[in-house]
């Protein structure tokens, strides 16, 4: 996908006719002053709303270059994990100054550390850090927990945020309890659900292991004792999909993966979205499945914590094309 940028075609030689003209031929959308986003055949429904907000970020980075962008906007450039219900229309950005509303920005005054602003995809953004005190006082503690997990994974210091007052408690809470184990928002909120009822913490990503030392499977989590759970999200089957996979077989190697995993006298418990909203509905299901654990004989594979693969995040210069010099 293409962003076209007014200045950028304010330069051209040969004389064009005004933008917001060609922008309406050629169906792009608006997506700042003076920017527009042409799709290049891509379907509106099929960009996400991460990067439809991305692409305002750009827009409004070229005009205003100074500002820093911040806040939620700033999360979903780090590629912070973020429920769509949280995903801005207005772009997030700090400046030391006051400044006039915009029907582009939401701007927050403040003053940042030389430290507390970085690139991403060139483009000036509060630290991941500085992100997460930021979002403090405006996210739950769960969807702080799930920032803070996706920070520890990428190896980030968290440890400037024990010190912040502002929302100190909620902070330094998070620091404490986060990890770098956990892959999704589901799994940090399912993890809240066992720190707030005071349940030992099953292990996280176990791999199951055959007595011959054959893998199995990989859980989001487990216990010694034989339980086994994982978040069923019920979009994995079409959305990570193999190359020549159809979602019948990926349904069907599910469920073989599945067998394979009570073949061990593991039992083995699934939860969804419905389940996680309630925290006695979750922990109802939990320690039900615990006891059925219980009843089963030994389990004949181990557990075993594996070193966890570095998280991948979405390179927006992979996703859109633009001016970079029209940007700093």
């Amino acid at each position: 996908m293409n962003i076209i940028l007014a200045r950028d075609i304010s330069k051209s030689v040969t004389p064009v006719p005004p933008l917001h003209r060609t922008a309406k031929r050629h169906e792009w959308t608006r997506i700042h002053r003076g920017a527009y986003l042409d799709l290049q055949g891509t379907e509106p429904d099929d960009v996400s709303q991460e990067s439809w907000h991305a692409a305002k970020i750009i827009g409004l980075a070229a005009s205003t270059p100074i500002a820093v962008i911040s806040g939620l906007s700033a999360a979903i450039f780090h590629g912070l994990p973020m429920l769509y219900s949280r995903i801005p229309n207005l772009v997030h950005v700090t400046r030391a100054s006051k400044s006039t509303k915009s029907e582009w920005a939401h701007t927050h005054q403040a003053k940042l550390a030389a430290d507390e602003v970085v690139e991403v995809a060139g483009i000036r953004c509060t630290s991941i850090t500085r992100t997460i005190q930021d979002l403090a006082g405006t996210l739950s503690l769960p969807e702080l927990l799930a920032m803070a997990d996706a920070a520890r994974a990428r190896e980030v210091d968290l440890q400037p945020l024990v010190s912040v007052n502002r929302f100190g408690r909620h902070l330094r809470w998070a620091v404490e309890h986060a990890s770098d184990r956990s892959e999704s928002y589901a799994e940090t909120w399912s993890r809240y659900h066992f720190i707030c009822a005071g349940i030992e913490l099953p292990l996280q990503q176990p791999s199951v292991i055959a007595r011959d030392g054959t893998f199995i499977g990989r859980t989001d989590f487990g216990t010694r004792d034989g339980l086994l759970g994982e978040f069923d999200g019920k979009v994995k089957y079409g959305k990570f999909l193999k190359p020549g996979q159809s979602a019948a077989d990926a349904v069907m190697a599910e469920k073989s993966r599945e067998n394979s995993l009570r073949d061990t006298n593991h039992e083995l418990t699934r939860w969804d979205w419905d389940v996680l909203r309630s925290q006695q509905t979750f922990l109802n299901r939990w320690d039900s499945a615990k006891q059925r654990a219980a009843l089963l004989p030994p389990p004949t594979a181990t557990l075993e914590l594996r070193p966890m693969k570095k998280p991948v995040v979405t390179n927006w210069t992979d996703i859109f094309q633009w001016n970079h010099a029209a940007i700093g």
